[in-house]
Protein backbone atom coordinates (compact mmCIF):
# COMPACT_ATOMS: atom_id res chain seq x y z
CA UNK A 1 0.00 0.00 0.00
CA UNK A 2 1.44 3.40 -1.00
CA UNK A 3 1.97 5.94 1.79
CA UNK A 4 0.09 8.66 -0.10
CA UNK A 5 -2.98 6.43 -0.32
CA UNK A 6 -2.72 5.71 3.39
CA UNK A 7 -2.62 9.45 4.10
CA UNK A 8 -5.80 10.05 2.11
CA UNK A 9 -7.54 7.15 3.80
CA UNK A 10 -6.48 8.23 7.28
CA UNK A 11 -7.56 11.81 6.67
CA UNK A 12 -10.99 10.59 5.66
CA UNK A 13 -11.56 9.10 9.10
CA UNK A 14 -12.67 12.44 10.50
CA UNK A 15 -15.60 12.56 8.07
CA UNK A 16 -17.20 9.62 9.87
CA UNK A 17 -17.96 11.70 12.95
CA UNK A 18 -21.12 13.09 11.36
CA UNK A 19 -22.64 9.63 11.49
CA UNK A 20 -22.73 9.67 15.26
CA UNK A 21 -26.50 10.25 15.31
CA UNK A 22 -28.21 7.57 13.22
CA UNK A 23 -31.81 8.52 12.51
CA UNK A 24 -33.17 6.22 9.83
CA UNK A 25 -32.79 2.77 8.39
CA UNK A 26 -31.39 4.10 5.11
CA UNK A 27 -28.79 6.07 7.02
CA UNK A 28 -28.00 2.96 9.04
CA UNK A 29 -27.41 0.94 5.86
CA UNK A 30 -25.15 3.68 4.56
CA UNK A 31 -23.30 3.67 7.84
CA UNK A 32 -22.77 -0.09 7.61
CA UNK A 33 -21.05 0.42 4.26
CA UNK A 34 -18.85 3.10 5.82
CA UNK A 35 -17.95 0.71 8.60
CA UNK A 36 -17.06 -2.03 6.11
CA UNK A 37 -14.71 0.31 4.28
CA UNK A 38 -13.25 1.47 7.58
CA UNK A 39 -12.43 -2.11 8.54
CA UNK A 40 -10.73 -2.59 5.18
CA UNK A 41 -8.72 0.55 5.90
CA UNK A 42 -7.70 -0.86 9.26
CA UNK A 43 -6.41 -4.03 7.62
CA UNK A 44 -4.45 -1.98 5.07
CA UNK A 45 -2.82 0.06 7.82
CA UNK A 46 -1.94 -3.12 9.71
CA UNK A 47 -0.20 -4.46 6.62
CA UNK A 48 1.59 -1.17 6.18
CA UNK A 49 2.78 -1.32 9.78
CA UNK A 50 4.07 -4.84 9.23
CA UNK A 51 6.32 -3.52 6.47
CA UNK A 52 7.31 -0.43 8.47
CA UNK A 53 7.21 -1.44 12.16
CA UNK A 54 9.29 1.57 13.26
CA UNK A 55 7.21 4.22 11.48
CA UNK A 56 5.58 6.44 14.12
CA UNK A 57 3.18 7.97 11.58
CA UNK A 58 1.73 4.57 10.65
CA UNK A 59 1.38 3.59 14.31
CA UNK A 60 -0.43 6.85 15.07
CA UNK A 61 -2.97 6.47 12.26
CA UNK A 62 -3.40 2.76 13.02
CA UNK A 63 -4.38 3.60 16.59
CA UNK A 64 -6.76 6.28 15.28
CA UNK A 65 -8.34 3.78 12.90
CA UNK A 66 -8.90 1.31 15.74
CA UNK A 67 -10.61 4.01 17.78
CA UNK A 68 -12.84 4.91 14.83
CA UNK A 69 -13.88 1.27 14.35
CA UNK A 70 -14.74 1.00 18.02
CA UNK A 71 -16.64 4.28 17.79
CA UNK A 72 -18.67 3.01 14.84
CA UNK A 73 -19.59 -0.16 16.73
CA UNK A 74 -20.89 1.97 19.59
CA UNK A 75 -22.93 4.07 17.12
CA UNK A 76 -24.44 0.95 15.60
CA UNK A 77 -25.34 -0.32 19.06
CA UNK A 78 -26.96 3.04 19.86
CA UNK A 79 -29.07 2.86 16.68
CA UNK A 80 -30.25 -0.64 17.63
CA UNK A 81 -31.23 0.61 21.07
CA UNK A 82 -33.33 3.47 19.67
CA UNK A 83 -34.82 1.19 17.02
CA UNK A 84 -35.74 -1.23 19.79
CA UNK A 85 -37.50 1.53 21.71
CA UNK A 86 -39.43 2.50 18.57
CA UNK A 87 -40.56 -1.06 17.91
CA UNK A 88 -41.58 -1.45 21.54
CA UNK A 89 -44.31 1.14 21.06
CA UNK A 90 -45.73 -1.10 18.32
CA UNK A 91 -45.51 -4.54 19.92
CA UNK A 92 -46.20 -3.50 23.53
CA UNK A 93 -45.50 -6.27 26.06
CA UNK A 94 -44.88 -8.98 23.47
CA UNK A 95 -41.49 -10.38 24.55
CA UNK A 96 -40.71 -12.09 21.29
CA UNK A 97 -37.38 -13.53 20.19
CA UNK A 98 -37.11 -10.69 17.67
CA UNK A 99 -37.34 -8.15 20.49
CA UNK A 100 -34.61 -9.81 22.53
CA UNK A 101 -32.37 -10.10 19.45
CA UNK A 102 -32.64 -6.34 18.94
CA UNK A 103 -32.46 -5.42 22.60
CA UNK A 104 -29.61 -7.80 23.39
CA UNK A 105 -26.08 -6.56 24.08
CA UNK A 106 -23.81 -5.66 21.21
CA UNK A 107 -22.00 -8.69 19.87
CA UNK A 108 -18.26 -8.66 20.28
CA UNK A 109 -16.42 -8.70 16.98
CA UNK A 110 -14.98 -12.19 16.47
CA UNK A 111 -13.16 -11.74 13.19
CA UNK A 112 -9.38 -11.42 13.14
CA UNK A 113 -7.10 -10.92 10.19
CA UNK A 114 -3.79 -11.51 11.95
CA UNK A 115 -2.24 -13.59 14.72
CA UNK A 116 1.12 -13.68 16.45
CA UNK A 117 3.21 -16.84 16.23
CA UNK A 118 5.43 -18.38 18.92
CA UNK A 119 8.18 -15.86 18.18
CA UNK A 120 5.84 -12.90 18.58
CA UNK A 121 5.84 -12.14 14.86
CA UNK A 122 2.59 -10.92 13.33
CA UNK A 123 1.19 -13.30 10.69
CA UNK A 124 -1.47 -11.99 8.29
CA UNK A 125 -1.64 -14.81 5.78
CA UNK A 126 -4.89 -16.81 6.36
CA UNK A 127 -3.08 -20.13 6.05
CA UNK A 128 -0.47 -19.06 8.60
CA UNK A 129 -3.19 -17.86 11.01
CA UNK A 130 -5.01 -21.18 10.63
CA UNK A 131 -1.79 -23.10 11.27
CA UNK A 132 -1.10 -21.09 14.45
CA UNK A 133 -4.57 -21.82 15.82
CA UNK A 134 -4.45 -25.50 14.87
CA UNK A 135 -1.04 -26.09 16.43
CA UNK A 136 -1.98 -24.28 19.64
CA UNK A 137 -5.21 -26.18 20.29
CA UNK A 138 -3.84 -29.57 19.24
CA UNK A 139 -1.07 -29.11 21.82
CA UNK A 140 -3.47 -27.77 24.46
CA UNK A 141 -6.14 -30.45 24.09
CA UNK A 142 -3.91 -33.48 23.49
CA UNK A 143 -3.83 -36.04 26.28
CA UNK A 144 -0.46 -36.57 27.90
CA UNK A 145 0.70 -40.24 27.93
CA UNK A 146 0.29 -41.94 31.30
CA UNK A 147 3.20 -43.63 33.02
CA UNK A 148 3.23 -47.38 33.60
CA UNK A 149 2.63 -46.97 37.36
CA UNK A 150 -0.42 -44.77 36.83
CA UNK A 151 -1.90 -47.25 34.36
CA UNK A 152 -1.36 -50.14 36.75
CA UNK A 153 -2.90 -48.26 39.68
CA UNK A 154 -5.88 -47.32 37.54
CA UNK A 155 -6.45 -50.97 36.59
CA UNK A 156 -6.36 -51.95 40.29
CA UNK A 157 -9.01 -49.36 41.10
CA UNK A 158 -11.23 -50.46 38.25
CA UNK A 159 -10.90 -54.09 39.32
CA UNK A 160 -12.42 -53.22 42.71
CA UNK A 161 -15.45 -51.47 41.21
CA UNK A 162 -18.50 -53.69 41.04
CA UNK A 163 -20.83 -53.18 38.06
CA UNK A 164 -24.22 -51.70 38.98
CA UNK A 165 -25.91 -51.82 35.60
CA UNK A 166 -28.36 -54.70 35.76
CA UNK A 167 -29.61 -56.71 32.83
CA UNK A 168 -32.95 -54.91 33.06
CA UNK A 169 -31.19 -51.54 32.82
CA UNK A 170 -29.18 -52.74 29.85
CA UNK A 171 -32.32 -53.97 28.09
CA UNK A 172 -33.97 -50.60 28.73
CA UNK A 173 -31.00 -48.68 27.33
CA UNK A 174 -30.84 -50.84 24.20
CA UNK A 175 -34.59 -51.08 23.56
CA UNK A 176 -36.05 -49.81 20.27
CA UNK A 177 -35.98 -46.03 19.95
CA UNK A 178 -39.11 -44.34 21.27
CA UNK A 179 -37.88 -40.92 22.45
CA UNK A 180 -37.01 -39.46 19.05
CA UNK A 181 -39.72 -36.80 18.91
CA UNK A 182 -39.07 -35.85 22.54
CA UNK A 183 -35.39 -35.33 21.75
CA UNK A 184 -36.14 -33.23 18.66
CA UNK A 185 -38.70 -30.92 20.30
CA UNK A 186 -36.35 -30.24 23.22
CA UNK A 187 -34.00 -28.40 20.82
CA UNK A 188 -34.37 -24.69 20.10
CA UNK A 189 -35.76 -23.99 16.63
CA UNK A 190 -32.94 -21.71 15.48
CA UNK A 191 -29.93 -23.13 17.29
CA UNK A 192 -26.78 -22.60 15.25
CA UNK A 193 -26.29 -25.42 12.71
CA UNK A 194 -23.10 -26.76 11.17
CA UNK A 195 -22.11 -26.33 7.52
CA UNK A 196 -25.19 -28.17 6.22
CA UNK A 197 -27.32 -25.25 7.42
CA UNK A 198 -30.20 -27.47 8.64
CA UNK A 199 -31.67 -26.16 11.89
CA UNK A 200 -34.01 -28.06 14.26
CA UNK A 201 -36.84 -25.98 12.80
CA UNK A 202 -36.22 -27.65 9.43
CA UNK A 203 -36.44 -31.13 10.99
CA UNK A 204 -39.65 -30.21 12.81
CA UNK A 205 -41.18 -28.79 9.63
CA UNK A 206 -40.49 -31.94 7.57
CA UNK A 207 -40.64 -34.45 10.38
CA UNK A 208 -43.22 -36.54 8.61
CA UNK A 209 -40.72 -37.18 5.80
CA UNK A 210 -37.54 -37.54 7.87
CA UNK A 211 -38.59 -39.46 10.97
CA UNK A 212 -38.49 -42.98 9.52
CA UNK A 213 -35.01 -42.61 7.99
CA UNK A 214 -33.65 -41.01 11.16
CA UNK A 215 -35.16 -43.68 13.40
CA UNK A 216 -33.71 -46.47 11.24
CA UNK A 217 -30.28 -44.81 11.18
CA UNK A 218 -30.18 -44.27 14.95
CA UNK A 219 -31.42 -47.80 15.61
CA UNK A 220 -28.65 -49.20 13.41
CA UNK A 221 -26.09 -47.21 15.42
CA UNK A 222 -27.54 -48.64 18.63
CA UNK A 223 -27.26 -52.19 17.38
CA UNK A 224 -23.88 -51.95 15.61
CA UNK A 225 -22.15 -49.62 18.07
CA UNK A 226 -20.76 -47.61 15.15
CA UNK A 227 -21.48 -44.01 14.16
CA UNK A 228 -20.68 -42.49 10.73
CA UNK A 229 -17.85 -39.98 10.80
CA UNK A 230 -19.99 -37.49 8.87
CA UNK A 231 -22.48 -37.40 11.76
CA UNK A 232 -19.89 -36.22 14.28
CA UNK A 233 -18.19 -33.68 12.02
CA UNK A 234 -18.22 -30.13 13.32
CA UNK A 235 -17.14 -26.63 12.44
CA UNK A 236 -14.69 -25.19 14.99
CA UNK A 237 -15.33 -21.51 15.63
CA UNK A 238 -13.24 -19.12 17.72
CA UNK A 239 -14.85 -16.57 20.02
CA UNK A 240 -12.89 -13.92 21.94
CA UNK A 241 -12.51 -14.29 25.71
CA UNK A 242 -12.23 -10.52 26.18
CA UNK A 243 -13.64 -7.42 24.50
CA UNK A 244 -12.07 -6.45 21.22
CA UNK A 245 -10.05 -8.48 18.75
CA UNK A 246 -6.80 -9.92 20.11
CA UNK A 247 -3.72 -11.00 18.17
CA UNK A 248 -2.91 -13.58 20.88
CA UNK A 249 -4.36 -17.04 20.20
CA UNK A 250 -4.57 -17.62 23.97
CA UNK A 251 -7.29 -14.95 24.16
CA UNK A 252 -9.65 -17.01 21.96
CA UNK A 253 -11.94 -19.87 22.98
CA UNK A 254 -12.92 -22.62 20.48
CA UNK A 255 -16.46 -23.91 20.20
CA UNK A 256 -17.71 -26.62 17.84
CA UNK A 257 -20.88 -26.24 15.75
CA UNK A 258 -22.44 -29.68 15.27
CA UNK A 259 -25.03 -31.03 12.86
CA UNK A 260 -28.62 -31.08 14.09
CA UNK A 261 -28.78 -34.82 13.39
CA UNK A 262 -25.94 -35.30 15.89
CA UNK A 263 -27.68 -33.06 18.45
CA UNK A 264 -30.86 -35.15 18.15
CA UNK A 265 -28.91 -38.37 18.71
CA UNK A 266 -27.03 -36.88 21.69
CA UNK A 267 -30.31 -35.71 23.22
CA UNK A 268 -31.77 -39.16 22.63
CA UNK A 269 -28.91 -40.75 24.61
CA UNK A 270 -29.33 -38.15 27.34
CA UNK A 271 -33.04 -38.95 27.71
CA UNK A 272 -32.27 -42.64 28.13
CA UNK A 273 -29.42 -42.16 30.57
CA UNK A 274 -31.55 -39.93 32.79
CA UNK A 275 -33.68 -42.96 33.65
CA UNK A 276 -30.68 -45.05 34.71
CA UNK A 277 -28.08 -42.68 36.16
CA UNK A 278 -29.95 -41.89 39.43
CA UNK A 279 -29.90 -45.61 40.20
CA UNK A 280 -26.13 -46.09 39.75
CA UNK A 281 -24.72 -42.70 40.85
CA UNK A 282 -25.01 -41.50 44.44
CA UNK A 283 -26.80 -38.19 44.95
CA UNK A 284 -23.70 -36.69 46.62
Amino acid sequence: MDVSIAIKVACGLTELSRYFALKSKSEYMEYQEKERRMRATLISLQRLQQGRPDCAWVALHLEEARKQVQHMEECRSQFRYHNCASRWTQIGDRCTSQFFNIKGPKRVSNVTCCMRNENGELEMDPNAVREIATKFYVTLLSEEPLSKDIRQNRMKVWAEIQPKVTQAMQDSLMSPIRELEQALHSLSDNSCPEVDGLTPKFYKKYWGILKKDLRDAYQHMFESGEMPMSLSEGLIYLIPKTKGVSEDIRKWRPITLLNTSYKIFAKLLSCRLQEVLPKIIHVS
